[in-house]
């Protein structure tokens, strides 16, 4: 075991093989810390490492963007809460003004039946007078 972990590096080391789908400067780099630091001793451990810690990048990543996202609706929510709250405003004022107008329109409803009864009593005054006078 230990004579194939040391023709795996050697291999490695001399160029005679290096994985195909790895040839980027991060992956080697990562495949020499990882050496370095003991975190792999064969080169199916290193490329089962880097696989992994790429794919946990891209989980960190994706749940970053996740949170990024859903600060971005929280915010739009406030946004929406504020607009309501101003909405809210403007119906109250809105209701006040109705009821005032329905107590006006009451008012001139009133009036308006007062001074057609007049209207009504001076017509028939009115004719009273023109029916002596004839």
């Amino acid at each position: 075991m230990i004579s194939e972990q040391t023709s795996d590096i050697k291999e490695f080391i001399d160029g005679k093989w290096f994985p195909e789908d790895y040839c980027s400067l991060h992956a080697v780099e990562f495949f020499i810390y990882s050496l370095k630091n003991k975190k792999a001793d064969t080169i199916k451990e290193l490329v089962n490492l880097y696989d992994t810690h790429g794919y946990r990048e891209q989980m960190v990543n994706s749940q970053k963007e996740i949170i990024r996202n859903q600060d971005i609706i929280i915010d739009n929510q406030y946004e929406q809460i504020r607009n309501i709250r101003e909405i809210k405003g403007e119906l109250r004022t809105a209701n006040v003004l109705n009821v005032a107008n329905f107590a006006l329109n009451a008012a001139n409803n009133r009036l308006l039946q007062e001074s057609n009864a007049i209207g009504r009593s001076n017509s028939r005054i009115l004719n009273s007078i023109n029916n002596r006078l004839r």
